[in-house]
């Protein structure tokens, strides 16, 4: 479903890997933290909305200077937005949380509102979105009919109508707070947020057709069920997530050597490289062939990996050495099972294993 979640770590290894300006964008959105100890959950806004859809995340100079662009159209508008209204009326980046228990568990979701604004009446929540769009298809009718009906923009809609829920449940106070924690201005209610959808064009130079603003109108209850709907989801995979990780970490722990006994050096080798792994060092390891590297180090690797629920990926140069693999797999599994079979019917292991290989040598 494309959910990356992370059980109890304040490190998130898969944010650390992108640039600056992408962990900036899209950081927020790759790492659901799970604390099985405490039963909190926390996420972001970006993680209810785009969950079910496989990441595709790809840094190219494209995709750096189009989010570089964005921010700096994000920066700019807020930047205007807090020049034209009285001071207190407007508040830029607006952290948030929301919160809803499940079953046991807290779920604690975060978001950051680009504009909030104060109008005599109501407050507004104003997500600002830029667009590269070219001029025939820059139709304001067209834009409100598409995001109004959900032919188009979906995701931005479905953010914004998060974001009002969120303050919705906000105190005004905690929305505008000034030196005495008292909201200034006028007293406007946070029980009736509206939201705006504001589009900027990258491509559009002219600076008066450059923006368009759709109103939303917020259907709390509507927009509360879908969101506990979908936290629920979340819950249940890392619930099924955690039930299989268990399951692995057993496995780890009797998971046999692929031969009945050791070669010289073998039993030296995989000790070497799970010390290294436990330690998060790099191994360079030089044996001749025939000594048993690949049973000795993918032993130790599948000992780490499972508990983990981490992944082991095995590069080979020649597609003799991918057989090797797959076999020694093949015979820690069989041993496993002749292991078991005393005993009952037990589940199958949580353990698969894949082998990609190039087109030409996978058809005959």
């Amino acid at each position: 479903r494309g959910l990356t979640f992370q059980r109890n770590s304040p490190v998130s290894l898969p944010v650390s890997l992108l640039s600056p300006t992408l962990r900036g964008q899209l950081g927020e959105r790759l790492v659901i933290r799970y604390d099985p100890d405490k039963n909190v959950l926390r996420l972001s806004v970006g993680d209810i909305v785009h969950y079910g859809e496989a990441p595709a995340v790809r840094q190219t100079p494209a995709l750096g200077l189009r989010l570089a662009a964005g921010s700096r159209e994000h920066r700019a508008w807020q930047h205007t937005s807090e020049t034209q209204v009285d001071e207190g009326d407007f508040a830029a980046e607006v952290a948030l949380e929301y919160r809803h228990t499940l079953e046991n568990t807290v779920a604690v979701v975060e978001g950051r509102i680009d504009g909030l604004r104060k109008d005599e009446t109501n407050l507004v929540v104003e997500e600002v979105k830029t667009v590269v769009l070219p001029d025939e298809a820059w139709s304001e009718d067209e834009l409100r009919a598409a995001v109004i009906s959900g032919a188009a923009y979906g995701h931005y809609q479905f953010q914004l109508e998060i974001y009002l829920l969120m303050v919705h449940a906000t105190q005004t106070e905690d929305l505008f707070p000034t030196r005495d924690g008292m909201p200034p201005g006028s007293d406007t209610p946070a029980t009736s947020p509206h939201g705006r959808l504001i589009f900027r064009n990258l491509a559009c130079d002219d600076e008066d057709r450059r923006e368009i603003s759709i109103d939303i109108e917020a259907d709390i209850d509507s927009i509360q069920k879908r969101v506990h709907e979908r936290l629920e989801l979340i819950l249940e995979e890392i619930d099924d997530r955690e039930e299989r990780r268990l399951r692995a970490s057993e496995l780890a722990s009797r998971l046999p050597f692929p031969f009945p006994s050791y070669r010289p050096h073998q039993e030296e080798i995989s000790l070497t490289a799970l010390e290294t792994l436990e330690a998060g060092n790099h191994l360079l390891l030089s044996a001749p062939p025939g000594l048993g590297k690949t049973a000795a180090i993918l032993h130790a690797a599948l000992r780490f990996a499972l508990p983990r629920g981490f992944k082991v990926f095995w590069l080979t140069a020649k597609t003799t050495q991918q057989r090797l693999v797959a076999e020694t797999v093949r015979l820690m599994l069989d041993r496993l099972e002749f292991a078991e079979n005393a005993t009952g019917p037990t589940p199958p292991p949580p353990l698969r294993a894949v082998v990609l290989r190039a087109r030409e040598k996978a058809c005959p």
